[in-house]
This record gives C-alpha cells, structure tokens and sequence, in this order.
C-alpha cells in the first residue's frame, strides 16, 4: 500500500474515545474560513472547550465526574493553560505530563487513538482518492461514524493487554509485543 497525499494540503484532527460510548470528534484545527491552522495552546483549549460542551450535552453529570482525560506530552497540550483547563473540567482525572498522573514514557504503545483508530482509518479514508480537504473531511468522518461496537469491544481488550503488558515490563517499550489483530 501506498501513502498518497494532497499535495501539501493538511487537516490536524482531535479525536476522543470513550469505551461505552465510542468516539467523539472529530474536532478540525481550523480558522473561521475553515483553513488549516497550527495547533498551538490557544486553540487546543479552543478544541477541549468544543469537546466539553459535547460532552455536557452527551452524559450525566454523574458519567462525567468518572470519565478520565488522557493526552500525551504535546506542547500545546501541557502549556500552563491547557493544563489549568483540563484540571478545572476534569479535576485530577487528567493523564499528562505535568499532572498528577504522568503520562507513561512510551505513550504510542499505549494511546488508543495512536494504536489504533489513525493506522485502521487510514486506507479507508484515502480509498475513495479524496481530492480536496473537505472531501478528507467528509471521509475521516464517515469512518469515525461508522466503527462498529464489536471494533470497539475488541479494541478496549486489546487496551487492557497493551496496559498489562506494559505493567509486567515494568513501564519498558511494548512496541515488539505482538497483539491480536482485530480492526
């Protein structure tokens, strides 16, 4: 398989995943012409204001006080501001460095959305050769919409081997783990 391009042309996506529910996003990192901008703190509290409010109108008050927030140690995301955020919707269910929780040292093994959701998107959201960014758009978001609820049980299974296995290396890369397939 080949990767194919868009010439230059970028969209940067943010994604959550919630285990009971699924995925939530994705949100674009976009100005108000609908423009590709670079993340930065300013807009990723842009992003995680969106998020809550999705998340305000999606669950309980009660489901929102056990939800945790998990991220890794991008610059934007551990920003003073970001964290003061992040600290103020979640309390100190918030995995990252910088906080309570640390984030493990080799988050790809253990970041769902990493692991996972970008690597098993990707041939389906290029296979219809999408030529503009809104077409990528449309097309990360009809795979998003449509990820089965037997994708997502195989995938938290997977996730608590991942966990596991990090755990019994004592924190020490997983990457050469092998892993059932199930996406």
């Amino acid at each position: 398989m080949s990767e194919k391009h868009l010439k230059g042309a970028k969209v940067t996506a943010w994604i959550a995943f919630n285990p009971r529910h699924g995925l939530l996003g994705p949100y674009w990192f976009q100005d108000g012409r609908g423009k590709t901008v670079t993340v930065n703190s300013e807009r990723y509290c842009e992003i995680i204001n969106k998020f809550n409010t999705k998340l305000g109108q999606t669950f309980t008050v009660h489901q929102r006080s056990r939800m945790w927030f998990q991220e890794d140690g991008a610059t934007p995301h551990t920003a003073h501001d970001s964290l003061a955020l992040l600290k103020e919707l979640f309390g100190s269910r918030v995995i990252s460095f910088g906080t309570t929780h640390e984030w493990a040292p080799h988050s790809p093994d253990l970041n769902p959305l990493d692991f996972w959701f970008w690597g098993a998107s990707k041939g389906e959201v290029y296979a219809n050769k999408p030529t503009t960014l809104d077409q990528l758009k449309q097309s990360v978001e009809a795979y998003a919409a449509n990820v089965t609820a037997e994708t997502y049980r195989k995938f938290v299974e997977n996730f608590c081997l991942r966990i596991k296995a990090c755990l019994n290396r004592r924190g020490a890369h997983i990457e050469h783990v092998h892993f059932k397939k199930f996406a």
